[in-house]
């Protein structure tokens, strides 16, 4: 399984989504200060907490990383099950699933942990220079920076999963557009849900337990069907 990973990821080079998650990081950083800054000069009291504030960006980070594993279930799988590039992948001998799985595999855990790493640094960087200047007129407490990494790991973990389902939805037609579309329709569905719950993990935990049942259950079902798939 590993070396079926390691073979994955060399040949659809992941230093692209590597690059494109750092990019998002910065972003994400100029975004917090563009918010704080313009909810001061502007009098705009929703933005002059803490808890709005970051609520937001991490709202903006699930939205960003759904695309971006999006971009990724297309490139790792939907490309691949189509075509040539379907012929050369069944010309292997190796079991269909296990191929599927390190696919998926891949594509859950860099979703994961790269949103956990670039949405949590710009709000880290924040909070530190809002001890030394702040802009916000608020009290940041320890609690508040704890649960909002608390949050951002239960939402980086709903966004890989709504992806996931996404992609099974473009799977129908091999397409490109309509797993994006699809991963920004459930995330921008779901994002009221979270932002309400935002102080409340066990709400956070409870969608992502339904979340994480139904990408289960999204994920045997394709791996059935790419065992019975059958070459053109």
């Amino acid at each position: 399984m590993f070396n079926i990973i390691q073979l994955e990821i060399r040949k659809n080079k992941i230093n692209t989504f590597i690059l494109a998650s750092v990019i998002s990081s910065i972003g994400l950083l100029a975004f917090i200060y563009f918010i704080a800054f313009v909810a001061q000069q502007t009098n705009e009291v929703q933005f002059q907490n803490y808890t709005n504030i970051y609520k937001f960006t991490t709202l903006m980070g699930m939205i960003v990383f759904s695309c971006i594993s999006s971009v990724m279930y297309t490139r790792f799988i939907i490309e691949e099950y189509k075509g040539k590039q379907m012929t050369l992948l069944f010309s292997y001998p190796i079991n269909r699933k296990k191929v599927l799985f390190a696919k998926l595999l891949i594509v859950l855990s860099f979703t994961t942990v790269s949103m956990i790493i670039c949405t949590a640094i710009p709000i880290i960087i924040f909070s530190l220079t809002e001890k030394i200047s702040p802009i916000v007129p608020d009290t940041l407490s320890q609690q508040d920076i704890f649960s909002t990494l608390l949050m951002i790991v239960i939402t980086a973990f709903i966004t890989s999963m709504v992806a996931l389902i996404a992609m099974r939805i473009g799977f129908i037609k091999k397409s490109v557009p309509i797993t994006i579309i699809s991963a920004f329709g459930l995330i921008a569905l779901l994002g009221n849900t979270v932002a309400s719950g935002y102080d409340k993990p066990m709400l956070g935990v409870i969608i992502l337990v339904i979340i994480a049942a139904i990408g289960i259950l999204v994920a045997l079902e394709l791996m059935q069907r790419v065992n019975r798939m059958e070459i053109d």
